[in-house]
């Protein structure tokens, strides 16, 4: 049967994913990368764009917590074959995303009918005006593909098969970084045309992945739109961790979405365009996490509907433990290079966003903890405790910048983020060594040795190689300094494991295991 194939192969199916989404994360790096300095060329109108981008983002939430739920769920019937039951949950969370998305894409018409209501002082000059204007009508649309991509993904994801609509979406990345060539060369700077060309590939992604769900898995388009309707029962069963869910969107939102449209909203588009670059790596960096924890999440709702509760606190310990080292040493060695990056990356004019980068960089330093934890407490249906002590960090975020925003200006958004991280991260590790029953001299046994050794070697090699790279914009540049950044990272992955024997062993048999699948 499919389900019992799927559990026999979960390291080939980790594998195709983790290399797929390898070859994505190069073609996202070329994205942020390449496509960043045509952008950036004219200041006002990337701060514009960023603001754009920074809305559309709403648009993950759009689901007020109902896709996270559809996951878990769907995943279970998955995994016990009961397909109508995973095509009932999925169809309700649909019904769910599209009665949100609609009642956004009715507050962005009012937005793109007046920019000014989010971008200040925008209609002192009408061409800028008139972009924003258009940049907001595309969002509308936008915010419809949001719905059928999600329906998509989730289809997908559930069969731990993501990978598929992973290659999908390269091809259409690498397309659009040619039309860059087009858009952006001779003195032409067609924003617009360059952000409708991305919403046309996202409507191109979706009728691909329509055909292959329909041929792969025999589900066909008419007969999930048959279930996208309101279904009492699957809301009865979904309410909780769905409302659960929504109301740490919000709370998330408050303190992460917002901050380059506040920015906008009382400083202007220039100010943006400063923050924007360190949000940007923030994003991108949250992003690759994102990919590398995304398969583990469906694996602990396999095991909650296992009943497997003694083999969900191994797996997720596992988890923690040995991906640490790729979490922290990503993070550490972004922030060390940081200088040389955003300068050859966007030139001298951007100096401004390099402190502002490092410290929101930093923010993602306790991602090996905090992505696995929040989604076991899902899994577990244990939110309550978290829902509570997280409702004080959008207060604690807005205070640190409200006392001292006049004293230190924008960069004040980025520490109160970087404190709420951090705080929330102290939560987390109280709840590890607490699920775990560890005790605190185990715990550091675990990470923190490995950790300051792997982390001083960095330091030392950062501060060898540092005065030999370019500290100017241009592509050879860039390119040299994320080659070195890649190094660090891989220094500080190969040190950790020279000194962790217990994260050396289980990737040795994790290789094995994955080495027999293939065979």
């Amino acid at each position: 049967m499919v389900v019992e194939e799927s559990k026999n192969n979960f390291s080939l199916k980790y594998f195709k994913i983790y290399f797929w989404q390898l070859i994505a994360l190069v073609t996202n790096l070329g994205s942020m990368f390449i496509v960043l300095p045509f952008l950036t060329v004219n200041q006002d109108l990337y701060g514009i764009y960023a603001i754009v981008i920074s809305v559309s983002l709403f648009f993950s939430y759009a689901d007020i917590g109902f896709i996270y739920s559809a996951q878990k769920y769907a995943a279970e019937f998955y995994i016990t074959n009961n397909r109508l039951g995973e095509l009932k949950i999925i169809g309700f969370s649909m019904f769910m995303t599209s009665l949100v998305i609609i009642i956004m894409s009715s507050v962005l018409l009012i937005i793109a009918c007046d920019p000014e209501l989010v971008i200040k002082g925008i209609s002192s000059n009408y061409e800028n005006f008139l972009i924003s204007k258009k940049l907001f009508v595309i969002l509308i649309f936008s915010a419809l593909i949001t719905i059928p991509l999600k329906l998509c993904q989730i289809i997908f994801s559930i069969r731990l098969e993501e990978y598929i609509m992973q290659r999908i979406n390269i091809s259409a990345n690498i397309i659009r970084l040619f039309s860059i060539i087009f858009l952006f060369s001779n003195g032409k700077y067609l924003i617009v045309e360059y952000f409708a060309l991305i919403q046309l590939f996202n409507i191109i992604v979706v009728i691909i992945c329509f055909h292959i769900i329909n041929k792969n898995y025999s589900i066909k388009f008419k007969e999930i739109i048959t279930f996208i309707k309101f279904d009492k029962v699957q809301f009865i069963k979904s309410k909780y961790l769905a409302f659960s869910g929504f109301y740490i969107m919000i709370i998330w939102i408050l303190y992460y979405e917002l901050d380059q449209i506040v920015i906008g909203k009382f400083l202007g588009s220039s100010e943006v365009a400063f923050y924007a670059i360190g949000f940007s790596l923030l994003s991108f960096i949250r992003g690759l996490f994102g990919i590398l924890y995304s398969p583990f999440m469906h694996r602990f709702n396999y095991f909650t509907g296992l009943n497997d509760y003694d083999g969900l606190k191994k797996y997720y310990k596992n988890v923690v433990i040995n991906l640490s080292p790729i979490i922290i040493g990503i993070i550490i060695s972004f922030y060390l290079f940081m200088n040389n990056l955003v300068v050859s990356w966007v030139g001298l004019s951007f100096e401004k966003s390099i402190h502002i980068s490092k410290i929101l960089i930093l923010c993602n330093l306790f991602a090996f903890i905090s992505y696995p934890t929040s989604v076991l407490l899902k899994s577990l249906v244990q939110l309550k405790k978290f829902n509570i002590f997280n409702s004080f960090m959008p207060i604690v975020f807005f205070s640190i910048i409200y006392f001292y925003f006049e004293e230190i200006g924008v960069v004040i958004f980025a520490y109160s983020k970087f404190i709420v991280f951090f705080l929330i991260a102290i939560f987390y590790t109280i709840f590890y060594k607490s699920y775990l029953n560890e005790n605190t001299v185990t715990i550091i046994n675990d990470f923190f040795i490995s950790h300051v050794i792997s982390t001083l070697t960095v330091i030392i090699f950062s501060n060898f190689i540092k005065d030999f790279l370019p500290y100017s914009k241009s592509s050879i540049n860039l390119f040299i300094v994320l080659v070195t950044i890649s190094v660090s990272i891989l220094l500080y992955f190969i040190s950790y494991f020279l000194i962790n024997k217990s994260s050396r062993n289980y990737f040795f048999v994790r290789i094995n295991h994955l080495l027999n699948s293939i065979k």
